[in-house]
């Protein structure tokens, strides 16, 4: 009884963690002022840019350090696109 609980705990944290990174991501992008609507779209390219560079480099870290790096800088991009835009505007 104990174990299944331990099993179910695990799986559970394991398959949300995506979800969480995704929920903090819109989060700071509503924090800037941006609606992102996009964020399965940054989870599968971040996904695709780290399957990508673990198949080029033949590293699974490096493909991992790209995924979690690819991640942000879409946001950020997601956060200064507005800020320029404005300013091109002014």
């Amino acid at each position: 009884m104990f174990d299944t609980l331990i099993l179910m705990l695990d799986s559970t944290i394991r398959v949300a963690t995506p979800l969480i990174f995704a929920a903090l991501a819109g989060l700071f992008c509503e924090r800037s002022g941006v609606v992102n609507i996009g964020l399965e779209g940054n989870l599968l390219a971040s996904a695709f840019a780290g399957a990508a560079t673990a198949s080029v480099t033949g590293s699974a870290w490096e493909g991992v350090a790209a995924g979690v790096f690819w991640f942000p800088l879409q946001c950020h991009c997601c956060m200064v696109s507005p800020l320029l835009l404005t300013v091109v505007i002014r």
